[in-house]
């Protein structure tokens, strides 16, 4: 039977030299992992938030993706402890995930356990080496120990000599009794035995409290007597996850290809994975890149997020409305809104551009009229004449003759000096007096006020100042001139 050894990690590192060579079968990295109540705490030992998220995710998301960036490697398992977590137990811990070829099968277990319980670290280890014997592995057999704190849970240690492990229970306040008591002693001689079925145990601290002092003396100890000199530690996630990657590439001793050199896939975070040789191990391994901005990976290659819409240059129309093809920022072509056809002036979309349509005039170029919100006035700008809006009249005016007038009778009131108040289609309105508004206020149909023979007053509102002379008075008016001028050429008198 090969020689197996153990890395027990309790968070600590490790030293190596880089190999290469290939194997037809897998040695096995087995991980203990202490999931004790106080992982459920920052690294600070505060309670965690989504700032500082307590040291059991960290070690949710680490573990797994050693597995997954090392299953070409080794053959991963995984035992937790303590087994239960519904109140503080001493329960050794229990089997996981068996060993096999399947590194997905750590992250499953990592993401059903739950933290709580004692840290019975040696009877842990004891029930570790006896699984891996009991598989009678022809290959080598690794143990990674995973800690936040120092071993307790022997019951048969002296509660009135013993040293506590708990720092927020002095003289055993807590009232756990032996539980409480630091089992160092039990915990070395758990991984001396490890070492001498030939398994190295390598220990890695993952808490601010195990960097100094008697705390990493103890685990100092516990790293040499499983024949690895001296614990690692970490305080966060990149810091443990530095010392587990370090532990692996110093104790992998062959590879298998995990893959075709060329290939290519896409990962679980978008990111594109190429297939290459390996040469610092012998074997082809899966390798990440980032595709970058607005671009995701899709089918093993990196592809924009967006598709194109349209050909690049291209035009149509929108009803009424012109549009373009263009490349968007997100390198992706869309539709963008250009001008808008003006139909009364005889302009339509056609194939993306305003073009003048074959038309007809329905005015007279520069008339005026009273249209749906005020005066229109009659202009030709592509080639036909048509109505378009002047202005719009206010709420204190309404459109009369093509212009704004202010409105009278009511709440309105009267008109000023020279109108009268008017009764028209649109309501009471105030007209100049010269377009010849009846005196009494009443309605006016005559020819003066809107036939088509009026001389219409162009200048909105009340009070103009000019005056109107209608085309009868101005016949009579010649024609009384032109007897006076015979008269006074029978009589003999010529105008001079």
């Amino acid at each position: 039977m090969w020689l197996l050894r153990v890395l027990v990690i309790v968070v600590l590192g490790l030293s190596g030299t880089a190999w290469s060579a290939a194997c037809s079968e897998l040695p096995v990295l087995f991980v203990v992992q202490d999931k004790s109540g106080s992982m459920n705490f920052d690294p600070d030992g505060n309670m965690a938030t989504t700032a500082s998220p307590s040291k059991w995710s960290a070690a949710q998301a680490v573990v797994p993706a050693l597995a997954t960036q090392f299953n070409n490697r080794f053959r991963f398992g995984a035992m937790m402890y303590p087994a239960d977590t519904a109140q503080f137990n001493c329960n050794t811990g229990t089997l996981k995930t068996a060993v096999s070829d399947d590194a997905s099968a750590i992250g499953t277990s990592y993401s059903t356990a739950l933290a709580g319980g004692g840290t019975p670290t040696a009877a842990t280890l004891v029930a570790a080496k006896s699984y891996l014997l009991g598989l009678h592995l022809t290959t080598p057999a690794y143990v990674l120990l995973i800690t936040d704190g120092l071993p307790n849970c022997n019951v048969g240690l002296n509660v009135n000599t013993c040293s506590f492990t708990t720092p927020t229970c002095p003289n055993n306040s807590c009232g756990l009794g032996a539980k409480d008591c630091l089992d160092d002693q039990g915990t070395v001689a758990a991984a001396a035995s490890l070492k001498a079925a030939g398994i190295q145990v390598f220990v890695v601290g993952f808490d601010p409290s195990l960097t100094t002092g008697n705390n990493l003396s103890v685990l100092n100890a516990i790293a040499a007597a499983g024949g690895t000199t001296a614990a690692y530690t970490a305080t966060n996630k990149a810091q443990l996850a530095s010392a587990l990657n370090l532990i692996a590439l110093n104790t992998a001793t062959c590879c298998r290809d995990a893959c075709t050199a060329g290939a290519s896939r896409c990962g679980a975070d978008g990111s594109l994975q190429t297939c290459a040789f390996d040469g610092s191990i012998g074997c082809t391994t899966w390798g990440s890149q980032s595709c970058g901005a607005s671009k995701s990976c899709v089918s093993g290659a990196c592809a924009s997020t967006c598709q194109d819409a349209c050909t690049a240059g291209a035009k149509r129309c929108a009803n009424q409305t012109t549009e373009q093809c263009a490349k968007a920022a997100n390198g992706c072509t869309a539709w963008s809104t250009g001008a808008t056809c003006d139909s009364a002036v005889g302009e339509a979309c056609v194939e993306g551009v305003c073009k003048a349509t074959p038309c007809a005039d329905v005015c007279d170029n520069g008339a005026t009229r009273c249209g749906p919100t005020g005066p229109q006035v009659c202009v030709t700008i592509t080639a036909c004449s048509a109505w378009k809006d002047a202005s719009a009249c206010d709420a204190k005016t309404a459109c009369d003759e093509g212009v704004c007038r202010p409105t009278c009778g009511g709440s309105s009131g009267g008109c000023q000096t020279g109108a009268t108040c008017v009764t028209k289609d649109n309501g009471q309105v105030c007209v100049p007096d010269s377009h010849g508004a009846p005196k009494d206020g009443g309605s006016s149909s005559s020819a003066r006020d809107g036939g088509s023979g009026a001389l219409k007053d162009i200048k909105a509102g009340v009070g103009c100042g000019c005056q109107s002379v209608d085309a009868p008075s101005l016949v009579m008016l010649v024609a009384l001139l032109s007897v006076m001028w015979v008269r006074r050429v029978r009589g003999g008198t010529r105008p001079g």
